[in-house]
C-alpha cells in the first residue's frame, strides 16, 4: 500500500499539469470556449494604417522578415559605359611610334593587304575647333566657250572655313589663327610659326621626291625685279634652295600627290629641254637627245608609253622606240549635223587646267589614260580652214587607242589608282578599270584615290575605302582629309582632331 501511494504522490502532479497545458492548447485553438470570458476578434485582412496610426516605431519588431526570392532586394551593378563609334574604331590602334618601334614604316605607297594605321599623338596641336579662320578658294568650273569653241575651265573664288589640320604632301599645317605650325607627319612640332605666306606649298616634288615650297625672291641683278625660287625643308624645317627644274622635273599635274607618281617607267631615257627653242625631246640616261627636238610637251613613261604634245597643241602617244602609238588627227565618221556619218577628226589635247579636277591625264595607270577629246568637223574643216568643234569631252584611252565605255550620262570627274570617279546628279561612285562597280553611285561627296585611298560621305558623315570597296575608316567623322604622304586627317565634334598614318611593315 505504502509502494501505491508513493506512486499517486508522483503521478498525480504530472498528469495535472499535462491536463492544464492540454485544455490551454484547445482553448487557443478554438476547441472549446468559456461562456463567461471574451475572446478577442481578429480581421481576416490587413488594415491599413494612416499616418496617424502609424505604429510606434521604437517597439522591437517582432515579425520575422520575408525571405522570399522575390522580395529580397539584388543590387544591380551600374552599367558598362558605351563607348562611341569614334572611340571604337581608335581603341585598337596602336600608336605611331610605337609600330616604328617595331619595324613599321609610315608610307605613300598604295595600299594594299597588311596595311594598317597608327595613331599619331597630337602633341603639337592646340586646336580643337575644325577651323579658327577662313580663307579664299578656287574651285575649278567647266562652261561652254562659244557656239563651235568646246568648254573652258573658269575659276571660282569662293570663302571656306580653313581646316585647322591639313595634309601637304609629306607635312601638316597645323593653324593657330593668326600664324601656323609644320608638324612632321607623325605629328611632332617640324617648325613653329612657319611663315607660309612667303614659303608657299608648290605642290610639286624635287628629284629626291622632297616636297617642295615656292617663293618669289629678291633678283640679284636687279632687286627691283623678283624670281620664283623653289625650297625644301631640311630636317629643322629650315627652307633651303632647291635645285628643282620646273620645265624638266614637274610631273605634269600641281597636286598632293605621292613620291611614285609620274615618275618613269623606263630609267633609259630621260626629258631634254632646250632653253633656246622652248621645245622638248627624249634623252639617254647622259642627258644627251635621242629624238628631235620638236614637241611643245613631253611626259614621262609609264606602262611602256609616253605622252607628247606637238607644236599645235594635239597630244599623242609614242612607244619605248618614239613610234607613234595613239595619235590624234585620225578621221572616223559619227552622227552631226544630221546625218549619221559625217567625217570627223578626233584630236586630243592638254587639259586647260592642271589641279586635281585634271587627275588621270598624261600617265597610263592600269592599261588606262585620261584626254581631253575634241571632234572637229572634217569638212567645215576642209572648207573654211577653221575648227567647228562637235564634241568637247574628257575620255578613258586604251593602250590601242580604243575608247573604254563609261556608264551613259555619267560624268569621269578623275581616274587614278585603276579607280575612275563618276558622277551624275551629285551622287558620286567608284568603277574600277574592268568596268565594275567597287562602290555604288549613292553617295553625296567623294574624293579622287590617293595612295589607294578614298574619302567618301553621305548624311554628313565621312570615311575611306580602299581598292575592294572595303571601309578602313567607318563613315564616322564628320571631316575626313584625303590622304598624302601617308598622312590622314580627321575631325570630329565629338573629339576634335585626330592623325592617323598610313603604315607597313618592313622590319627596319
Amino acid at each position: 500500500m505504502n509502494i501505491l501511494k508513493q506512486i499517486a504522490q508522483r503521478v498525480l502532479p504530472v498528469a495535472v499539469l499535462a491536463f492544464v497545458i492540454t485544455a490551454a492548447i484547445a482553448y487557443q485553438r478554438g476547441v472549446y470556449d468559456f461562456t463567461f470570458i471574451e475572446r478577442p476578434q481578429v480581421s481576416d485582412t490587413t488594415e491599413v494604417l494612416t499616418d496617424t496610426e502609424a505604429p510606434d516605431t521604437t517597439e522591437p519588431v517582432t515579425t520575422a522578415p520575408d525571405t522570399s526570392v522575390d522580395t529580397v532586394p539584388v543590387e544591380t551593378p551600374p552599367p558598362e559605359p558605351q563607348l562611341s563609334k569614334i572611340e571604337e574604331f581608335l581603341a585598337p590602334l596602336y600608336t605611331t611610334e610605337t609600330l616604328k618601334n617595331s619595324g613599321y614604316t609610315v608610307t605613300d605607297t598604295e595600299w594594299t593587304y597588311g596595311y594598317a594605321f597608327g595613331r599619331a599623338e597630337l602633341t603639337a596641336v592646340t586646336a580643337s575647333a575644325y577651323s579658327l579662320r577662313t580663307r579664299v578658294a578656287e574651285v575649278p568650273e567647266r562652261v561652254p566657250y562659244g557656239k563651235y569653241s568646246g568648254y573652258v575651265t573658269q575659276i571660282n573664288k569662293v570663302t571656306e572655313d580653313r581646316p585647322a589640320l591639313e595634309v601637304y604632301m609629306d607635312y601638316i599645317i597645323a593653324d593657330k589663327g593668326e600664324s601656323v605650325d609644320l608638324l612632321r607627319a607623325d605629328g611632332t612640332l617640324l617648325a613653329a610659326d612657319f611663315d607660309i605666306d612667303t614659303y608657299r606649298p608648290a605642290y610639286t616634288r624635287d628629284k629626291q621626291d622632297r616636297a617642295l615650297f615656292i617663293a618669289e625672291t629678291p633678283s640679284r641683278y636687279n632687286p627691283r625685279n623678283t624670281v620664283t625660287q623653289y625650297y625644301y625643308l631640311d630636317e629643322n624645317g629650315t627652307p633651303t634652295v632647291s635645285d628643282y627644274n620646273d620645265k624638266v622635273d614637274g610631273r605634269g599635274l600641281y597636286i598632293n600627290y605621292p613620291t611614285y607618281y609620274g615618275k618613269t617607267s623606263d630609267k633609259n631615257y630621260t626629258r631634254y629641254y632646250d632653253k633656246t627653242t622652248g621645245l622638248y625631246a627624249f634623252a639617254n640616261i647622259n642627258g644627251y637627245p635621242r629624238t628631235e627636238v620638236k614637241y611643245l610637251k613631253v611626259f614621262n613613261f609609264s606602262e611602256d608609253m609616253a605622252a607628247v604634245v606637238n607644236q599645235e597643241g594635239f597630244m599623242s602617244f609614242v612607244s619605248k622606240n618614239f613610234a607613234d602609238r595613239i595619235v590624234s588627227g585620225t578621221m572616223s565618221y559619227q552622227s552631226y549635223k544630221n546625218t549619221s556619218d559625217r567625217r570627223v577628226y578626233n584630236q586630243y589635247l592638254l587639259p586647260d587646267t592642271y589641279g586635281i579636277e585634271s587627275l588621270g591625264f598624261f600617265y597610263f595607270d592600269h592599261g588606262l589614260v585620261r584626254v581631253r577629246r575634241q571632234i572637229i568637223d572634217a569638212p567645215h574643216f576642209e572648207m573654211h580652214g577653221w575648227r567647228e568643234i562637235a564634241s568637247d569631252e574628257d575620255v578613258l584611252l586604251r593602250t590601242d587607242g580604243t575608247e573604254f565605255i563609261t556608264p551613259t550620262d555619267y560624268t569621269a570627274t578623275a581616274y587614278s589608282n585603276g579607280m575612275i570617279l563618276l558622277e551624275k546628279d551629285g551622287y558620286y561612285g567608284f568603277m574600277d578599270y574592268t568596268g565594275k562597280w567597287i562602290i555604288d553611285p549613292v553617295y553625296t561627296s567623294a574624293e579622287p584615290f590617293n595612295e589607294g585611298l578614298a574619302v567618301i560621305g553621305r548624311d554628313g558623315k565621312m570615311g575611306m575605302i580602299d581598292t575592294n570597296g572595303e571601309f578602313v575608316i567607318p563613315m564616322i567623322f564628320d571631316y575626313v582629309g584625303s590622304v598624302s604622304g601617308g598622312i590622314v586627317t580627321a575631325w570630329d565634334e565629338s573629339c576634335g582632331w585626330i592623325i592617323l598614318n598610313k603604315v607597313v611593315w618592313t622590319g627596319n
